[in-house]
C-alpha cells in the first residue's frame, strides 16, 4: 500500500483513498462514508505490470506556494527505485535511481516544494532517509539513520 489520505467534506461525508498493489496490479481506492448511511468502496485498476514492486510510497505537496508536485516512488526488486509523476488519473515515468537492492520497506517521511524524503529499511534492518529532489535529473541523497535494529 502506498500513503492513505482523509478528508471530510463540509457535510461531514468522509472520504479516505489511497493506491494499493494487487496481484500485480496498481489500484487506486477509495472509501466514501456518510455521516449516516452506508459507506461506499471502490477500487479503480490503474494499470499491470507491478509484481516485482516490493513497497510504493506516495507524495503530493501541495502547499499554496508553487510550484507543486505528486509522485508515486516504487521500490522494485531490481535494486531500483522508481518515481512516476501524476499524470490526469495515471502516472508516467519520471526517472528511476539503483542502488536500492537491499531496501524493503518505504514511507514518505516529509514533502517540500523543492525535495521529498522517504524514510527506507534495509533487509538487514538499517534506518535511511532518502532525499530526493523534485527535479528529473536530480540525484538522491542517502544517509544512514541507524546501522540495524
Amino acid at each position: 500500500m502506498s500513503t492513505w489520505y482523509m478528508t471530510f467534506s463540509r457535510s461531514g461525508v468522509q472520504y479516505s483513498y489511497g493506491l494499493l498493489l494487487q496481484g500485480g496490479n496498481l489500484y487506486r481506492h477509495s472509501t466514501t462514508t456518510p455521516v449516516s448511511g452506508t459507506h461506499r468502496v471502490t477500487a479503480t485498476k490503474l494499470g499491470s505490470g507491478w509484481t516485482s514492486f516490493k513497497a510504493i510510497a506516495t507524495s503530493n505537496y501541495g502547499a499554496p506556494a508553487k510550484p507543486t508536485h505528486a509522485f508515486l516512488y516504487g521500490l522494485n526488486s531490481n535494486g531500483n527505485l522508481y518515481r512516476y509523476a501524476a499524470n490526469g488519473t495515471g502516472y508516467r515515468s519520471f526517472g528511476s535511481f539503483g542502488g536500492f537492492k537491499s531496501f524493503k520497506t518505504m514511507a514518505v517521511l516529509s514533502e517540500t516544494q523543492t525535495y521529498d524524503t522517504l524514510l527506507m529499511t534495509t533487509t538487514a534492518g538499517a534506518l535511511y532517509t532518502i532525499h530526493i529532489p523534485v527535479t528529473a535529473t536530480a540525484k538522491p541523497v542517502v544517509k544512514m539513520i541507524r546501522p540495524s535494529g
